[in-house]
């Protein structure tokens, strides 16, 4: 199954690319063998030639529950969180395959230097270790949703917390802006759209919110 499965994604190499027959070649192998995790890594992969890193995600996760030692699913999942601009999630695939996988095996020790060499980043930049680094990045996630579903209070509280441990990202005070915007809080919302740019002065999602709310109107 696996030689099969390698030929299909040789095809990958080819112009112009094969992406809807192979997929559904793929999709009818994952059909008939839901528990084969080779299936559903190739299909990931599949994704992540399209671009669709979403998809890829998914099926780079459902291979890695079906067979919790593919460190190359793992890593391949790591890339495609990357994409997507989700740190937690590559930082946290990384940190998976370093404990699961054979110190020797070359992409263990890749993962491990790229988690030492973020490590070393993350002290010097914001004081703070990886692991408490990928933490903060979840509970950061996790405003983001309370945002999406309007629950602007929530999202403050989260943001609030953060901020006492790294007050020198400016996207969690820029957030923190964007939450009293929707509240109607103009001269909060501006206080920390400032705030935000005094931390990175060229930080472009706060230099368009702030032109935006200086024309709110308070309350």
């Amino acid at each position: 199954m696996d030689e099969k499965i390698n030929a299909m994604l040789a095809k990958l190499g080819r112009k112009p690319l094969p992406g809807a027959e192979l997929l559904n070649e793929l999709h009818e192998i994952a059909d008939h063998h839901p528990l084969y995790p080779t299936v559903f890594f190739a299909l990931g992969v599949v994704y992540v030639f399209s671009e669709e890193y979403e998809e890829s995600i998914h099926y780079f996760t459902k291979a890695c529950k079906l067979n919790p030692f593919f460190v190359e699913a793992m890593f391949n999942n790591a890339a495609s969180h990357s994409k997507i601009g989700d740190i937690a999630g590559h930082l946290t695939w990384l940190s998976r395959i370093v404990e699961v996988g054979h110190k020797e095996d070359e992409i263990v020790i890749q993962a491990k230097a790229s988690l030492d060499e973020m490590d070393a980043v993350i002290r010097e930049t914001h004081g703070i270790d990886l692991d408490t680094y990928i933490k903060n990045a979840k509970r950061f996630k996790f405003a983001q949703e309370k945002m999406q579903v309007r629950q602007w209070g929530k999202a403050i509280d989260i943001f609030k917390s953060l901020l006492k441990k790294t007050p020198d990202i400016p996207s969690l005070w820029n957030n923190f802006a964007i939450c009293y915007a929707n509240q109607g809080e103009k001269e909060q919302a501006l206080k920390h759209t400032k705030k935000a740019l005094e931390v990175e002065g060229d930080y472009k999602p706060a230099q368009m919110n702030l032109s935006l709310i200086e024309k709110m109107v308070e309350g």
